[in-house]
């Protein structure tokens, strides 16, 4: 069964590539590339913050533009703590620089270092220092 992800990127490479009709048509896998190539430039152009976790360049997240809902899924791996509340990547020096960069950004702005839309920034403020 297809991912989301998946079903997403056929329905837009068929409306944007609809001269391929099969999906075993080899016009369809150049369009599928082409589309695959432009949704990671699209994720690029946005900023996306697993565009920086990926390819360990977590040291560049700018903690201030990452969405709540992103923040309070995603804090282990930017505190760099594992389920046991252990050190997950001790060798990854992009991870331990985005940890500090984290506390410190919340200890010197406090909540407003956060957003808060969805969540509000003292809980996710309160639940960063508890860990």
């Amino acid at each position: 069964m297809p991912s989301l992800k998946e079903e997403a990127s056929t329905k837009i490479c068929g409306f944007m590539f609809h001269y391929a009709k099969a999906s075993d048509d080899v016009s369809w896998h150049h369009g599928g590339t082409k589309n695959s190539l432009m949704f990671t430039q699209l994720l690029k152009e946005l900023c996306v913050i697993e565009i920086f976790v990926c390819p360990k360049r977590c040291a560049e997240i700018e903690f201030g533009i990452v969405p709540s809902l992103c923040m309070d899924r995603q804090k282990h791996a930017f505190l760099n703590k594992n389920k046991k509340d252990y050190i997950a990547h001790p060798e990854d020096l992009s991870r331990t620089v985005c940890h500090h960069k984290l506390l410190t950004q919340i200890v010197y702005k406090g909540a407003k270092a956060l957003k808060g839309k969805q969540l509000f920034p003292h809980e996710l403020v309160q639940q960063v220092l508890l860990f």
